[in-house]
């Protein structure tokens, strides 16, 4: 077992639990000024790392973290609070962060460090670059704010039931990602009856556009839109809950299978461009989706542009998101209306990404999907952009309490 930061160092259980339950399980107010300072230090630190645009998840996180964006944020938030009302940290969250998406401990941690929480995060074990940089950054920024620091923990371990519970008792607040049997796994660990579960479990997303409209763009418009879309789908492998799986082009028949067609010869380009690449298991897992796509749907196409990009048009069933398998996979849909979608949402979808449609069409589709699915709407290159609202849920209000105070 490992402390990540503030600190490195290898540590047993005995040790790092005692430290941790010997420290303050708050810091402050929600949103004082030395956390959102904190925050803007981490953001300099990782905007001065070489070549940080070339990292686009640590460069979107730099820009989340600047100090005007969070007080924005304060401002936002603290104005929904009822009135006679404060909002007040929980206490000590323990983070499980996922695998598939690095920067995402961060984010995690961030929300709960700036609502005056203590946290435990739990770092993937894997070897990453991207994960060291991001701790190497906070633990460095950190020891201006002794403070704070004093109550924060990352730690990497491989799956160990003990540890978790040993974590978990002294916790007030388990933010639990990466899927459903993460979620199953962690939660079969006894746990103190107050602790409170805020989990992420399984999701999927799908990605819309409107054929006349992209019919309509110019060329070098057309090149912007698969780029935005790139960036969605591609930077985690489409392994991401909000990368899009399927994609629906919606008007007349004719119009969306012209649309496609250009849509995914510009995403071709887009692909060779950034140089994405695909191992040659992962380009037969894609043939074997299709086919089982196809065996239970005779009218299936299959466009095999590359190993990178592969994507199969269907009458949609629901078993076609079981098959999908990620990595420049698309099951391709083609409706007469946007609000078609309502029809095939589930509570799993997450995001719904779109392109060329209208705010009033938009507003339709989502009155009438009516909650059975589809907890955020964003325009193409922002599914991966994360925000405190995720998945239905207000973090910020999961991880403070809201206390009434009469006068």
């Amino acid at each position: 077992m490992k402390q990540v930061f503030p600190q490195k160092r290898d540590v047993t259980l005995e040790t790092i639990r005692e430290a941790i339950a010997s420290s303050p399980t708050t810091t402050a107010a929600p949103f004082s000024d030395a956390a959102i300072t904190l925050c803007e230090g981490i953001s300099r630190k990782l905007f001065s790392i070489p070549n940080a645009q070339e990292m686009s998840e640590v460069y979107s996180l730099a820009f989340f973290l600047r100090e005007g964006s969070l007080r924005k944020l304060k401002q936002e938030w603290l104005s929904s609070v009822p009135s006679n009302c404060t909002a007040m940290p929980r206490g000590r969250v323990f983070h499980i962060a996922p695998a598939n998406v690095e920067v995402m401990f961060v984010y995690s941690w961030v929300i709960s460090m700036l609502c005056g929480n203590a946290n435990i995060v739990r770092i993937p074990s894997k070897p990453s670059r991207i994960i060291d940089t991001l701790c190497d950054s906070m633990s460095e920024v950190l020891k201006d704010f002794p403070e704070i620091a004093a109550t924060q923990f990352g730690v990497s371990y491989e799956a160990d039931n003990t540890i978790t519970k040993a974590l978990s008792d002294i916790s007030q607040v388990r933010i639990i990602w990466g899927g459903d049997e993460t979620v199953k796994s962690i939660r079969s660990v006894e746990a103190p009856a107050g602790l409170r579960d805020v989990v992420f479990p399984n999701r999927f997303s799908w990605a819309a556009v409107k054929a006349e409209s992209l019919l309509q763009m110019s060329e070098e418009q057309r090149g912007q839109l698969a780029t935005r879309f790139f960036n969605d789908a591609y930077l985690f492998d489409q392994r991401a809950c909000s990368s899009p799986q399927i994609v629906v082009f919606v008007g007349e028949e004719a119009k969306s299978a012209k649309a496609h067609a250009l849509f995914m010869g510009d995403l071709q380009k887009i692909v060779e461009a950034r140089k994405y690449t695909t191992d040659a298991s992962h380009a037969i897992e894609k043939l074997s989706a299709a086919a089982l796509i196809a065996a239970r749907d005779s009218g299936a196409v299959l466009d095999n542009r590359s190993p990178e990009l592969m994507n199969i048009t269907v009458t949609y069933s629901e078993h076609v998101r079981t098959a999908t398998c990620g990595g420049g996979f698309f099951v391709v849909l083609y409706l007469p209306t946007l609000d078609a979608i309502a029809s095939m949402a589930t509570a799993r979808d997450q995001t719904l990404s779109h392109a060329g449609f209208t705010e009033g069409e938009l507003s339709t589709a989502l009155t009438e999907i009516r909650g059975r699915g589809f907890d955020r709407i964003v325009p193409f290159g922002q599914a991966l952009q994360f925000e405190p609202i995720w998945d239905g849920m207000n973090l910020m209000n999961e991880l403070t309490r809201t206390v009434r105070c009469l006068w």
